[in-house]
């Protein structure tokens, strides 16, 4: 990572390249949701065949239903079943916590209200083939759950052989109504626009590829999603007091997602700056996921060195991580000052992967700057909410003529007509 010291009043010291989608992959989506609308179930089984790794001969094969999920599952290892059974409560109690409530307003002759309304049916991508997330399932399947979803059903690229136990277990307990195995863009647009197999869904949540993210993006013109996801960050604000190898681990932690994840260190000493960097380095050297893990910190890592905690905090609300871990002796002082991040994780004993699994809130953050404007997923994503209005004659007499005023005055007379019919 390279060491950079940033003064206050100086040019913005980091821009994100375009987390885009290009065209030749937007292409293919497109060509992909058309075949799908018109073909349905032959067009899925095609591309299943050609990318997904195995062989359905029919569309009966790609689904298992909730009491298949049952009877397939054999069993998995008794720590990580506690680990999960853990997970899902704490997320499920946080969650409840996040469902917005619907409520009234009377007046005389009046009502108003605000009903909030769970969604029907939602599809959650769970990515799979080189590797498993039973965490994706519990950490969209339980905010759902608890938002009063009536229909979840799971995507994920795996064949029925290669279904992993850890993932059958989580829809289990998560009680999710089926599993469809197919992946990719295709499973996207089967969901948006369903076939005789595969339900059209409300949304669609969960992370993929580059081709997963596209369709998402193209789906959110007929349905609704969670967010567009772009390459994991970490941004940590560090002051010095927290030990350097525990920033160093955490920095590594994301760096291993992928080649595009983007660590950052700010830090208001040189020396502390030089400490992280050296210890990322032998860590790096031990790391499974080193090749991984290498191009993330040498090509996308960064390391600032500020005059100050706010000075930091500017480039934090520039920045509007994924990820903010304030590693410093105090963390709850500057709280308040840190208005734009996904998640932010206090103190040194916070590490950020204890929030990807069983703090309890949700580890869909947002990405790519858009912690500015966007929140995190939650139990709000999965209800609706519409306006209930209800007025008598006296009502609509004291304010039917404050309504004439302003149709009449934006040129809308049939609306100001609409008020005075019923006041003759």
């Amino acid at each position: 990572m390279k060491i950079v010291e940033w003064r206050k009043g100086k040019e913005f010291p980091f821009r994100r390249e375009d987390a885009g989608v290009n065209k030749r992959v937007e292409g293919f989506v497109r060509r992909v949701f058309d075949d799908i609308r018109k073909n349905g179930d032959s067009a899925l089984l095609r591309y299943i065949r050609k990318y997904d790794g195995w062989n359905p001969r029919s569309s009966e094969e790609i689904y298992i239903s909730k009491d298949d999920i049952k009877k397939r599952f054999r069993g998995i290892d008794k720590n990580l079943k506690v680990a999960l059974d853990t997970a899902k409560r704490r997320i499920e109690k946080f969650h409840r916590g996040t469902v917005p409530k619907s409520f009234k307003i009377r007046e005389r002759g009046i009502e108003l209200i605000f009903r909030v309304v769970p969604l029907q049916r939602v599809g959650i991508y769970v990515p799979g083939g080189k590797a498993f997330y039973p965490s994706t399932l519990l950490m969209n399947a339980i905010p759902a759950r608890t938002a009063g979803v009536k229909e979840i059903f799971v995507a994920t690229p795996s064949s029925p052989d290669s279904l992993n136990p850890a993932v059958l277990y989580s829809a289990m307990i998560c009680d999710i109504d089926g599993i469809f195995l197919m992946g990719g863009a295709h499973a996207i647009g089967s969901f948006v626009f369903g076939t005789k197999t595969v339900p059209s869904v409300d949304k669609v949540t969960g992370p993929g590829n580059i081709y997963v993210a596209a369709a998402k993006r193209e789906a959110s013109k007929f349905i609704g999603i969670d967010m567009f996801a772009g390459p994991s960050e970490i941004l940590v604000l560090a002051d010095g007091s927290v030990p350097a190898r525990f920033v160093a681990v955490d920095l590594l932690s994301q760096a291993e997602h992928d080649e595009n994840a983007v660590p950052v260190l700010v830090t208001t000493s040189k020396s502390y700056a030089e400490e992280v960097t050296k210890i990322l380095k032998e860590l790096l050297e031990n790391s499974p996921r080193k090749k991984i893990a290498m191009k993330s910190i040498y090509k996308r890592g960064m390391c600032f060195v500020v005059e100050s905690i706010d000075d930091g905090i500017e480039i934090v609300n520039r920045f509007a991580p994924e990820h903010l871990s304030l590693a410093i002796e105090k963390p709850k002082s500057v709280l308040d000052k840190c208005r734009n991040a996904g998640t932010i994780f206090l103190g040194a004993y916070t590490p950020e992967s204890i929030g990807d699994y069983v703090a309890g809130p949700n580890h869909t953050l947002p990405t790519g700057g858009m912690a500015r404007f966007q929140s995190t997923l939650s139990s709000a994503d999965f209800v609706k909410a519409m306006n209930v209005v209800s007025f008598n004659k006296k009502s609509l007499e004291n304010l039917g003529k404050h309504a004439i005023t302003i149709a009449e005055c934006e040129g809308l007379f049939a609306h100001a007509s609409a008020i005075k019919e019923r006041l003759r």
